[in-house]
């Protein structure tokens, strides 16, 4: 931001909503665009049966219930970020499927609104208190770990919007006599391959937080979510492998198949619709906020156009030029 500001670049991205408030004390040098993207903050939980040689506390759906039913997203958002409590409010993600105020993705269940909560049978938009809180403290007691436990929690090296999520999630989770054992790795070794040693693909976590970016079509997420996609169990190592949380699931295996190969419209829907569900109710993965594109720019490049897809705002870079 301070090279932007002194004009020492002329473009900048890579923001978040926490520097959205000082991006726009600058507004007389830069021109701050803010646009809703194909981006997504969330939780992974590890679902191997067993870590490091133990039983694994978040193989156990209830176990994950609870910890989803236990967080006030928008609360964590509100901390973290720095933004009203309106603006967390529409960020709130349920689903991976982009649906916030600007930009509805495409096969995205816009019915589908809160955390399945498994002891009432229906899902809880108001998570992290009441209801919900106790539901989670019911869920842990009736499983194996009622007495609690510790989890290994990764996410990024030098985040201090990370640090502070983890710091709203280790509170939320002491409630339910849950420890968070956190630590932060570089990208590299956080994302870093099958044959790199990565973290992630070799399940040397039990949560791990990060963001996603995708594009409008789900269909490239069945990389993230089915069984033959994940690297601990299979035989060969493509860098395709990104179902880090080993997730192992007929009902998602079948609804993204399906969401897939079929052409018509409404049958993708509802086979998009079941895997977001199905998803939501087994707590594989936990959607904390959808997250907006911040860029700046000073004017001198022309055509520069931020893309919201992970296609960055790159994309068009041989249209560039320079203002004469």
């Amino acid at each position: 931001m301070t090279a932007a500001v002194k004009h020492k670049t002329d473009i900048t991205q890579d923001y978040t909503l926490a520097d959205a408030a000082a991006l726009t004390k600058h507004t007389r040098a830069l021109h701050v665009r803010q646009q809703p993207a194909y981006s997504f903050e969330h939780l992974e939980f590890n679902v191997d049966r067993t870590y490091k040689s133990k039983p694994n506390p978040l193989a156990n759906r209830d176990v994950r219930a609870a910890l989803a039913l236990a967080i006030d997203k928008p609360q964590l958002a509100q901390s973290a970020l720095g933004i009203s409590p309106r603006e967390a409010s529409a960020i709130t993600a349920w689903s991976p499927l982009i649906s916030m105020p600007g930009l509805v993705q495409p096969f995205a269940d816009t019915h589908l609104r809160g955390q399945w909560d498994p002891i009432v049978h229906s899902y809880i938009t108001s998570t992290g208190k009441g209801r919900a809180l106790a539901d989670a403290k019911k869920l842990l007691a009736r499983s194996p770990f009622r007495s609690g436990f510790t989890v290994d929690f990764l996410t990024i090296l030098g985040n201090t919007v990370r640090q502070a999520q983890e710091g709203v999630l280790a509170q939320a989770w002491a409630r339910l006599k849950v420890r968070v054992a956190p630590q932060y790795l570089s990208a590299a070794s956080l994302f870093g391959d099958w044959t790199s040693g990565g973290a992630l693909a070799h399940g040397q976590f039990q949560v791990a937080m990060y963001g996603s970016t995708t594009s409008p079509d789900p269909d490239e997420l069945k990389f993230n979510l089915q069984g033959k996609y994940c690297d601990r169990t299979s035989s060969t190592h493509p860098d395709l492998n990104g179902n880090y949380s080993c997730i192992h699931d007929s009902v998602i295996d079948r609804a993204l198949d399906t969401g897939a190969d079929s052409l018509k419209d409404q049958q993708r829907a509802a086979s998009y619709a079941r895997f977001q569900q199905r998803l939501n109710q087994m707590a594989y993965w936990v959607p904390l906020y959808y997250r907006p594109q911040l860029t700046t720019t000073d004017g001198r490049v022309i055509n520069f156009k931020p893309n919201p897809t992970q296609a960055t705002s790159e994309w068009n870079m041989a249209e560039w030029r320079v203002h004469s």
